[in-house]
């Protein structure tokens, strides 16, 4: 083969690369771009959900308040349930015949909001319909105590559709004597799908039950090819419809493609550097030098390289100590480490490339270059894995693997953010003097980066102590043999801990080194600080808080049921920060603070806001609060007792919720939590 065919060979190959890489770009990023559409639906459905559960309370209101008034004069009642809920349009007692204050005649006294107008008009609904052959009255008499929700209709007063939700009123006998009603616009409607859209030029579409379309937010334009998520809005079954034009697809898949392309064309520009290299210096074999003294010139050039492009220099950072050692067996090896310092959090990784030589050190630079790339995109372990196994298992007909240990290490808090990759479990070795041993981290062994660019990873977690050292290594070590042909082993490396390169080399002196060898130390050196993360008071920013505390419950091991109960709590109290403790329009910074105790399995978790004093425990009988008296949805509040204040059924120990208003003008809620440890620290 010719060195002028090297570019054509090197072409094709890199074509053949990115088709195969844009076919799993797209698929992949049509799933990122459907879940995050869908993370935007739901927060769109919570505060649907809000607003729908207005009308429910403003008729609870009514029949709660009822018995206080006089029927023939309600005008204060349903002038201040009006006044309470701003978005509702209209609310209205309907007298059944039997019934009627008035006899004789039909009596519906109700309160209306002029549309544009900030006052109440007073009305007697009776004067002008007959509400006995509506479907809201019907309705609510078939639905019993449940409720009656009707379709969206159209009101010659507004411009936005109306719908209704009425319930029956009982007297103290239990009899029916009314039926209580409550309309609403779709006006505002119109300005939560244009809050929640995805992206500007996208199109969000509310349809009723019967297929129509209600309110639609965005145009679509002719000849566009669009990715549409639907979902049902309860309890209304209305449907939610949010497209968005594939061209943001297109532009996410160009983006990871011309990434993938510059790590293939570095590849190949190593790989054509080295192998022109040669045979340029075979041509000149008889006139230069000997074919060992050639090959030797070629190793040390390639021996360079890699040299190059490992990290030699540890982080500048008091808070750790790390060091790492790399021993290839010959000039060029398939070891590799690497690590990354970001704010607080270092991110590293030790591997091992399946072969020797140069195809080895080829997709060792490789790995490590995907490994920086994916560093600087991506904040879990489990996401930076598997985006290096779907490029490295891309085009590799060859089928090397790598096996690989990834980590994320929050320096402040010790949490530990793992995922194997089928390589050697790291030793953790404990450091106290009255108790100095090791024991090796537990780890699903998963499968190494190459084979199948599908394949789900697990990550793992757990907390590093200051007094702890976290030693990783390549099989090297282990399978090192003294001269007698005997294994170092892993009951040796156990017993050798923080001293194990040098107890390696003293075991082996001798005898020729069979393969390369890696060592990586991580050491912390403070105390574990509680970890703490500020968010704006908006909802779209809750999912950082509740990825924040998955990672913390992960490493604590934590089951997945309590978490489950664990966040709801976290969810409730978070959005009633965001909903109550500001003004409408001005967010204020919300603070999640999170600590444990190993000794009692204690979870703290302590959310701080400096708006309105509020102090959610001395809120009493939720069932029963007034006007103006609510401060949350009841069923939020009372949920969020009811999780962390109940007694926990495998421990002595009980949750607890307390309120605090501090010195310098903060609300702090704390909610202390027993946690069940299981099998939590795989995610």
């Amino acid at each position: 083969m010719k060195t002028k065919s090297l570019p054509i060979i090197g072409a094709l190959f890199l074509v053949f690369a990115m088709a195969v890489q844009s076919f799993v770009s797209y698929h992949r990023e049509t799933e990122n771009m459907q879940s995050y559409i869908e993370s935007r639906m739901e927060l769109a459905e919570k505060k649907f959900l809000f607003e729908v559960y207005d009308m429910y309370e403003a008729t609870d209101e009514i029949i709660h308040f009822f018995p206080q008034y006089n029927p023939r004069n309600l005008a204060p009642l349903l002038s201040a349930v009006l006044g309470r809920f701003p978005n509702l349009y209209s609310c209205y007692v309907a007298f059944t015949p039997q019934s009627s204050p008035l006899p004789g005649r039909q009596f519906a006294p109700g309160a209306l909001r002029r549309e544009g107008e900030d006052s109440i008009v007073i009305t007697d609904y009776a004067d002008h319909v007959d509400y006995l052959s509506r479907d809201w009255y019907s309705g609510a008499l078939q639905a019993d105590d449940e409720g009656y929700w009707s379709l969206p209709y159209n009101d010659a007063d507004h411009q936005y559709p109306v719908f209704t939700h009425s319930r029956i009123l009982r007297n103290t006998h239990g009899q029916i004597i009314a039926v209580v009603g409550a309309d609403y616009t779709l006006a505002w409607t119109h300005r939560l799908l244009d809050e929640f859209k995805p992206y500007p030029d996208a199109l969000c579409q509310l349809y009723s039950t019967e297929g129509e379309l209600v309110v639609q937010c965005g145009e679509a334009k002719a000849g566009t090819s669009m990715l549409t998520v639907e979902r049902t809005l309860s309890p209304t079954s209305m449907r939610l419809l949010i497209s968005v034009p594939r061209s943001h697809l297109l532009h996410a898949v160009w983006r990871v493609s011309l990434l993938t392309l510059l790590v293939l064309l570095l590849g190949i520009v190593i790989a054509l550097l080295l192998i022109r290299r040669i045979w340029r210096d075979q041509r000149n074999y008889l006139r230069i030098e000997t074919n060992h003294q050639l090959i030797e010139r070629e190793l040390h050039i390639a021996s360079s390289i890699q040299q190059g492009i490992l990290r030699h220099d540890p982080p500048d950072d008091h808070r750790l100590q790390l060091s790492a050692t790399l021993i290839p067996m010959h000039e060029v090896g398939g070891d590799l480490y690497d690590y990354q310092l970001h704010g607080d959090d270092l991110y590293f990784i030790v591997g091992d490339v399946s072969g020797k030589g140069v195809p080895a050190a080829i997709f060792m630079s490789a790995a490590v270059i995907l490994f920086r790339s994916a560093v600087r995109r991506l904040a879990s372990p489990k996401e930076i894995v598997s985006e290096m196994n779907a490029l490295l298992s891309a085009n590799n007909p060859s089928l090397t693997f790598v096996t690989a240990f990834v980590g994320r290490l929050h320096i402040p808090s010790g949490q530990l953010l793992y995922c194997n990759a089928a390589h050697n479990p790291p030793l953790l070795i404990n450091e106290k003097e009255e108790m100095r041993n090791g024991e090796y981290l537990p780890v699903k062994p998963n499968l190494p980066l190459g084979y199948n660019p599908s394949f789900p990873y697990v990550e793992q977690g757990l907390f590093l102590e200051h007094d702890q050292l976290l030693l990783l290594y390549t099989d090297g070590v282990t399978e090192a043999r003294n001269p007698a042909r005997q294994l170092f082993g892993t009951q040796r490396l156990l017993q050798a801990g923080t001293d194990a390169l040098a107890a390696m080399q003293a075991f082996t002196a001798g005898a020729p080194q069979a393969d390369d060898i890696t060592l990586l130390t991580l050491r912390r050196n403070e105390p574990s600080q509680p970890f703490a993360l500020s968010i704006a008071s908006r909802l779209e920013q809750w999912p950082l808080l509740r990825d924040a505390l998955r990672r913390y419950c992960l490493c604590l091991g934590v089951e997945p049921p309590q978490l489950k109960k664990i966040e709801l709590a976290l969810e409730e109290a978070v959005v009633n920060i965001i909903s109550y403790a500001y003004p409408p329009g001005q967010p204020g910074p919300i603070q999640m603070t999170l600590h444990h105790s190993t000794q009692n399995s204690k979870l703290s978790i302590t959310l701080s806001d400096s708006g309105t004093p509020f102090n959610p425990l001395e809120v009493e009988g939720l069932d029963k609060l007034g006007t103006g008296d609510r401060r949350i949805g009841g069923l939020g509040l009372l949920l969020l007792r009811q999780i962390t204040q109940n007694e926990n059924q495998n421990s002595k120990l009980k949750n607890s919720l307390s309120y605090s208003r501090t010195p310098e003008g903060q609300n702090q809620l704390t909610m202390e939590i027993t946690i069940n440890q299981g099998t939590g620290n795989i995610g």
